[in-house]
């Protein structure tokens, strides 16, 4: 599975690539819409937190679950356009889109991850409510949370930031420049 590195760096190549429709925006708006888009593309990995008979616990018992479907995205994204829309926000629409398409991307990177840590099924519910099977194409090598300083953990976390970082570079060059 990716790290939170890699998930914030996915958001941001989202907001990066859409940066043609928040042009005309401030520069506080834009650095918002930054943070939003990573904070959304980081969200669903709020799983790891729940409450027990001890009261709050960070576990992965129930990662992986419906936090990480294209559902829950477009929920998420409905949510932040009502809030924008109810609070005057003329840009709701555009941040609603961010936030879906950036929780999305979460669920969408964590398919490409053979995550060993199965507690509630192998892989992720990514068409929830459409279907509630679970799914994964494992193809790139998971940072081991039980052992983030090993050499093959590293190995990862250095291929998750070359990968992902390349892609906000790309996503990023030829940026048309704004003031404000």
């Amino acid at each position: 599975m990716p790290t939170p590195i890699g998930h914030a760096l996915v958001g941001a190549t989202l907001w990066a690539a859409g940066r043609r429709l928040w042009r005309d925006a401030d520069r506080n708006e834009r650095r918002g819409l930054l943070g939003l888009a990573m904070v959304a593309a980081l969200a669903p990995d709020l799983d790891f937190i729940h409450a027990d008979a001890g009261g709050i616990a960070v576990s992965g018992l129930y990662h992986h679950g419906l936090t990480h479907s294209l559902g829950f995205a477009l929920a998420a994204g409905l949510l932040i356009w009502g809030y924008g829309a109810m609070r005057g926000y003329a840009g709701a629409g555009v941040a609603g889109g961010l936030v879906a398409a950036a929780w999305a991307s979460h669920g969408i990177v964590d398919l490409f991850y053979d995550d060993g840590f199965i507690l509630n099924g192998y892989g992720l519910p990514l068409f929830w409510p459409v279907t509630g099977d679970y799914y994964i194409l494992a193809l790139l090598p998971p940072v081991d949370r039980s052992a983030p300083l090993a050499a093959a953990s590293l190995a990862a976390l250095g291929l998750e930031i070359v990968v992902y970082g390349a892609l906000f570079l790309a996503a990023r060059r030829g940026r048309p420049r704004v003031r404000g």
